[in-house]
């Protein structure tokens, strides 16, 4: 395939507008530009004008490391409604493909040579189910789109002109050992990295023997997302934040729009559906930004408004969802600790964490960093500098950061040292395990 590349992975928002002509904020970057998308794209400088201007370190600064935190991209929907139809256009996954092995103690003479290729099949012949469905593509639920890979592919170029053409913190041709990637066990989340690296590296920019492993740590015991597996206390604190007089009153004043929405489309007394605005807002949301049609049902069809309202509550609920302080210690200060050595040890100089919805929630909360009470889109992305004083003779760090390209910490003329913010990010998201998951 014209511009593939094979990655080794080794197994370790409560305000909304929704316009008739306008994406949501939660579609994310929109990759017109691409023209063709990234597999027949060879120029490795441009970017598309509206990702935002780059704000260099201020004088006496320079970039010592980075570490990117981004959810993945564009996905087909994780839920669907009974007899939900997508018949205006199919859900197209044709993205990356990815070489696997099991883990980084298998040498490389003992991997054996892929002699089968996966293909997702939606033709009738096969699948007598398929009609009227979301399988009218080749996408499975929840996986990343072919849009989702341009995203990536698309923001991977964009550091690449930051990181490499700009700051020269990393070399023009793949020094493999200078990045660090990670992502979990869920495809979408190793397409998105694998594009991400294609548009960091392209295809004339790396040697045809050099590979980037992206790290994979098994689900029960990974912490790029909230882990309620390992934690069994994080699941009790989460189930908490659900029975607070604030969210029970939240559904109950949504009861109304749910039960509009669940007598729509037959779902009453399914628990997925006539209990929040979750799964409402998973459905809603990938249909705007696929351009398609509202759902119908044996009671009608769902209008916009209500579309709109669902879409807000979701949002609420899942802000409320992922805060709280002990909630936001840990579900995320795992990571957050795997972050900070990791940039404090000078291991690499790039570093990659490719995870959800979720993982973006937590590290906000646990930055203070206000999303406008927004969802963070697809490929929206975290970005912590590490900056080294030029002054030879004062070993001197501070740090910034950035959300979804517009710098929020460390603003110009106002140092913020690492030492500084690095023990206090501490001292507030910080835990013993297994002790503290263990309460």
């Amino acid at each position: 395939m014209k511009g593939s590349c094979y990655f080794i992975i080794i197994l370790l928002f409560n305000i909304f507008l929704v316009l008739d002509e306008a994406k949501l904020p939660y579609c994310g970057i929109d990759t017109i530009c691409l023209d063709g998308g990234w597999n027949s794209h060879q120029d490795t400088t441009w970017w598309c004008n509206d990702l935002p201007s780059y704000i260099e370190p201020d004088s006496g600064w320079q970039v010592d490391s980075v570490v990117i935190v981004a959810r993945h991209g564009d996905r087909s929907p994780n839920n669907v409604l009974p007899n939900q139809s997508f018949n205006k256009s199919p859900w197209i996954c044709s993205a990356t493909n990815t070489q696997r092995v099991i883990s980084s103690t298998v040498k490389k003479k003992d991997i054996p040579t892929s002699i089968f290729q996966i293909e997702i099949s939606f033709s009738n012949e096969i699948c007598k189910f398929c009609n009227n469905t979301i399988w009218h593509g080749n996408c499975t639920l929840g996986q990343l789109t072919l849009h989702g890979a341009n995203q990536h592919f698309l923001l991977g170029s964009y550091f690449r002109n930051i990181y490499i053409n700009q700051m020269e913190l990393l070399p023009d041709i793949l020094n493999n050992s200078l990045i660090y990637a990670r992502a979990d066990e869920i495809w979408r989340t190793q397409q998105s990295v694998d594009a991400f690296l294609q548009g960091l590296y392209p295809k004339q920019s790396r040697q045809s023997d050099k590979v980037i492993p992206i790290y994979i740590v098994p689900r029960l015991v990974d912490d790029l997302d909230g882990n309620t597996d390992a934690c069994p206390k994080l699941a009790q604190l989460q189930l908490e934040r659900t029975t607070t007089p604030e969210y029970q009153q939240h559904l109950k004043n949504i009861m109304p729009l749910l039960q509009r929405l669940t007598h729509i489309t037959n779902t009453s007394n399914d628990s997925r559906w006539d209990t929040d605005c979750h799964h409402w807002h998973d459905v809603f949301a990938t249909i705007d930004c696929h351009g398609m049609n509202l759902p119908c049902g044996p009671g009608g069809c769902i209008s916009q408004d209500d579309a709109n309202y669902a879409l807000a509550a979701g949002t609420w609920e899942r802000n409320y969802y992922y805060n709280g302080k002990e909630n936001i210690r840990l579900g995320i200060g795992a990571l957050i600790e795997e972050i900070l050595t990791r940039m404090e040890s000078n291991r690499t100089l790039f570093s990659i964490f490719l995870g959800h919805d979720g993982t973006l929630f937590y590290l906000l909360h646990a930055l203070n960093i206000s999303t406008d009470g927004q969802w963070p889109p697809y490929a929206g992305n975290i970005v912590i500098e590490r900056l080294k004083s030029t002054n030879e003779l004062r070993d001197v760090y501070a740090v910034r950061i950035f959300y979804n390209g517009i710098l929020r910490e460390g603003l110009e003329n106002k140092t913020l040292s690492w030492k500084e913010w690095s023990s206090r990010l501490r001292d507030s998201v910080g835990f013993s395990y297994p002790q503290d998951c263990l309460k």
